[in-house]
């Protein structure tokens, strides 16, 4: 599955910030979160912990809440949002309820920046909002973060879901097993 690059990332949040400073936090939290859609629609004042740093996801895919710590820049953000009351939808719809949805405008800003030529079906290389989630799994595998710490910050149940992203921590690996040469053996 398609995943962004740290500049195609930056360039999405330069433009979506631009046209939208809702759906340039969106796309923010669920890059830094790995957040879904639903899960970011449904964060509600009352599961933003701004104290100490957390939001707990309770609308999530497989049913079990998810305590996510926030970077410095996501507080940073959210803490700029007026609080609202408790059940209060931080990302609301103008009558006070959950929105269903992600704004077209991210679909339209994607599609110029990223899926001029593919086909509206292909799953496989085009940019959505889904793409987001894979990128933060991507970056993080790419870092060399332990498969099941990726697996527990992205919510799945099964670890055959989050083991797609182990083949991109392969050069990582390679290096943990060359620095055994140099501590363990001398030439």
């Amino acid at each position: 599955k398609r995943f962004l690059t740290k500049e195609e990332a930056q360039l999405l949040l330069k433009e979506l910030e631009k046209r939208s400073y809702r759906l340039y936090l969106m796309t923010l939290i669920s890059l830094m979160t790995g957040a879904r859609a639903g899960e970011i629609l449904g964060i509600q004042f009352k599961d933003i912990d701004r104290t100490n740093g957390f939001v707990t996801l309770t609308e999530t895919k497989n049913g079990t809440s998810r305590k996510i710590k926030l970077t410095p820049l996501l507080l940073q953000h959210i803490s700029s949002f007026p609080i609202g009351s408790p059940n209060e939808y931080l990302f609301g719809t103008a009558n006070g309820g959950m929105a269903s949805k992600i704004s077209n405008t991210f679909a339209v800003v994607a599609d110029r920046l990223f899926n001029i030529g593919l086909e509206t079906n292909d799953s496989k290389h085009r940019v959505v909002f889904h793409t987001l989630r894979h990128t933060f799994a991507s970056w993080l595998a790419i870092e060399g973060t332990p498969i099941y710490t990726i697996q527990k910050l992205m919510g799945h149940k099964d670890i055959s879901q989050t083991m797609r992203y182990a083949k991109l921590s392969h050069d990582v690996a390679t290096e943990a097993v060359r620095s055994l040469e140099g501590k363990y053996i001398s030439a």
